[in-house]
């Protein structure tokens, strides 16, 4: 709980609970004077009684003139409570107090007396006076007075004065807690009034069972509602503290009942469509009461309750005549019944049991509204939170039957596509019979050569431009060379049947790679990819992998560059993964790479004593870190592998999905670059298979994938990169 840091709200909180246990006006006089005088930075204070009377101007006591002839007047002054800051005497205090108040007898001053018999708060914030009297005013340190009326009955009998060395100007929230003050004070002198006159008849007047709560004191009722106020947070933490409506309210149930010492205490919740009530929850210390949860009443048997209840009132009666499921009991019960009400609606009820003569007084009705309204608050979230696990639920459900429906007909797939390729090598033995050879054996193709670029692994739009290759489909690097004639003009049918051919066998290598890539994917999720740690010298694999690259760049005027370091140390991962990933990246840089821009792939070696001291390397607050290693030592040694390609950016909204399987990022024209959105969720899965982490940056026209591989400590010697430029 936040202290109140507000030190005159302190003092108003502190002065209401010391006038709870004071039994007397002089009593409550002592106690509201300290508290104020410490807490209101005044030289002195005191508490006057004021007696007024109407009188003719002639009889006025300290106000020697006023403008007619009935006007009210003080009948006489008397201090019955004084503080001050100094070590003077009460008597000194008195004397300033009453030559203070003769200050405002003046006659200039005289309509004050006038306001303050009307309730209003008098203050004058700069006391003057001729040197004589600035002299008395110096001498008891009297530079400003305020005077705050006390109405008890809606009749001035005191006031609250406060008088400061200095001059001083109230601002209106200190004048606020002031008045507070003396609207406590007056409350409590007027219950001693009414207590002592009512005392002599109460029990007259009182039932029996009433009688205890109005003669008690106002120790033993703060001490009650203290308790009822500690019982409510503890019921409502255990509230919050759960999203699950069962939990709610069974301990609902069963902190009121112990709590409250009932009998028992029922949670009913209301169908009105049905017309029935259900007691879904119950709590009956030590068998004080036959069980009954799980009963069905039937409103109908019960229309002067529930009609009441529907309008969101609670209910105090005491059953003689016990229902049927109460028989057992065999003598009549109290009962406090009160709705559950959401959007003026009953949605339950709580039911308390008590023995006949017991009386809830209206503390406990308070408490029982309240936790009626907290319920009113957990229950309809409650089941808003359970409606939302149940369509989490349901799209894991869909989610994983997508999952197997995937991993399904990849496998259903596979063997009609083999079927598919065998049938496609045997026609190619079928059109394309051996028509001429060299002399040295080789064959003779006149075919115009067809860069490596348009390998028939990527899709159609991702090849090259140029005049150079041909704008059908054509996998003539993947047939043999002895199929092509040479010289003899082939008949337009047969050229026909070429081109059918290689857009039948280009497509059956690209639906193979799809069902591969679901295959993979499907296993990687599943953890039953093993691994294969293979050696792997960087200098010489990378420029080797990369190689199929290198025409396709030139094709389509980019500019492909390969940094290594020659610190790179020998690599033991899984080959198979790594130049997936390797190969999938930088295939996705020349795809979306415009014409005369740079992709880069650069290959470093990072030690654990850098990875601790320096930062420069790492995902700043704007990367998106989407896998993370198994230990997050940053001690460990790095291999760093950066694929970097510039002249286009990705928007930061795409950013955090850009690994999501079938994610693609929206243009207007969706098949422009072709692809399913599966190639970066595979480069993510195999990333999590090799134990790496993988990030996306981009900004500055320019989008880098940076891959972190950790490896095992090492010392580098001087680093010096060599740039590999083709």
């Amino acid at each position: 709980m936040v202290p109140i840091r507000n030190p005159y709200l302190n003092a108003l909180i502190e002065i209401e609970r010391r006038l709870l246990f004071c039994q007397s006006a002089h009593a409550c006089y002592t106690a509201v004077i300290e508290r104020v005088g410490v807490a209101s930075g005044a030289a002195h204070a005191c508490l006057v009684e004021l007696n007024f009377a109407v009188t003719d101007a002639s009889a006025a006591v300290f106000v020697p003139s006023l403008q007619t002839n009935a006007q009210p007047s003080i009948q006489s002054v008397q201090l019955v409570a004084t503080w001050s800051d100094t070590k003077v005497s009460d008597t000194d205090i008195t004397v300033a107090a009453i030559d203070g108040a003769m200050l405002l007898a003046e006659p200039e001053l005289s309509h004050w007396f006038m306001r303050l018999q009307q309730g209003d708060v008098i203050q004058q914030t700069h006391i003057e006076g001729s040197a004589t009297e600035q002299q008395v005013l110096d001498s008891y340190g009297i530079g400003a007075v305020l005077i705050v009326p006390l109405m008890v009955h809606q009749q001035v009998q005191g006031a609250i004065v406060l008088i400061h060395r200095h001059p001083h100007r109230w601002e209106t929230s200190e004048l606020d807690i002031w008045q507070g003050v003396a609207l406590i004070l007056a409350a409590k002198l007027e219950q001693l009034q009414s207590t002592s006159s009512m005392n002599g008849s109460v029990q007259a007047l009182l039932p029996p069972f009433e009688l205890e709560s109005a003669l008690s004191s106002p120790a033993q009722r703060w001490e009650k509602r203290l308790k009822l106020e500690a019982l409510l947070r503890q019921i409502t933490d255990r509230v919050r503290a759960s999203l699950d409506e069962a939990q709610i309210l069974q301990a609902t149930a069963q902190e009121l009942a112990i709590g409250l010492n009932t009998y028992s205490c029922q949670v009913g919740q209301l169908d009105w469509t049905q017309g029935t009530s259900t007691i879904a929850y119950e709590f009956t210390p030590a068998g004080k009461m036959p069980t009954v949860q799980g009963l069905v009443l039937e409103m109908s048997e019960h229309l002067d309750l529930y009609s009441e209840l529907l309008r969101g009132h609670c209910l105090q009666f005491c059953w003689i005549v016990l229902p049927v499921h109460l028989r057992s009991l065999n003598q009549p019960v109290a009962v406090l019944c009160c709705p559950i009400m959401h959007n003026g609606t009953a949605i339950g009820e709580i039911w308390l049991y008590n023995q006949a003569d017991t009386y809830f007084d209206p503390e406990v009705i308070w408490l029982i509204e309240q936790v009626a309204h907290q319920c009113a608050i957990a229950i309809p979230q409650a089941r808003l939170y359970q409606a939302a696990q149940a369509q989490v639920r349901k799209l894991e459900q869909l989610n994983a039957l997508k999952d197997e429906f995937l991993n399904t007909v990849s496998h259903e797939l596979r063997s009609p596509m083999a079927n598919i390729e065998m049938a496609i090598q045997m026609l190619e033995l079928l059109l394309f019979p051996e028509q001429e050879t060299d002399v040295k054996g080789d064959s003779v193709c006149h075919q115009p050569a067809i860069p490596d670029c348009c390998s028939s692994d990527l899709h159609h739009s991702d090849r090259c431009p140029s005049s150079v290759c041909d704008s059908t489909y054509h996998s003539t690097d993947r047939l043999p060379a002895r199929y092509f004639v040479h010289a003899l003009p082939h008949p337009a049918s047969f050229q026909q049947s070429i081109r059918y051919f290689r857009m039948l066998q280009d497509e059956c290598i690209r639906e193979t790679k799809l069902i591969n890539d679901l295959l993979d994917l499907s296993r990687l999720e599943a953890g039953t990819e093993p691994i294969v740690l293979t050696p792997i010298n960087l200098q010489v694999w990378i420029p080797h992998v990369l190689e199929p690259f290198l025409e396709r760049a030139r094709c389509q005027a980019q500019r492909l560059q390969v940094e290594i370091s020659d610190t790179v140390p020998l690599v033991s991962t899984d080959l198979r993964s790594l130049e997936r990933i390797l190969t999938e990246l930088v295939h996705n840089a020349c795809k979306y790479t415009p014409a005369g821009e740079n992709i880069r792939v650069m290959v470093d070696y990072v030690s654990g004593q850098a990875n601790a001291h320096s930062r420069a390397d790492r995902p700043n607050a704007t990367d998106f870190l989407l896998l993370r290693t198994a230990s997050p030592l940053v001690t460990t040694s790095q291999l760093k592998l950066q694929v970097c390609n510039s002249g286009i950016e990705i928007p930061a909204a795409d950013l955090p999905r850009i690994f999501d399987k079938f994610y693609r990022i929206p243009s207007p024209d969706l098949w422009q670059y072709g692809g399913t959105g599966l190639g970066l969720a595979l480069v993510k899965r195999l990333a999590e298979h090799l134990g790496a982490k993988i990030w996306v940056n981009s900004s500055n026209n320019q989008v880098t994938f940076t891959l972190t591989l950790p490896l095992e400590p090492s010392i580098p010697s001087v680093e010096q990169t060599r740039s590999l430029d083709w």
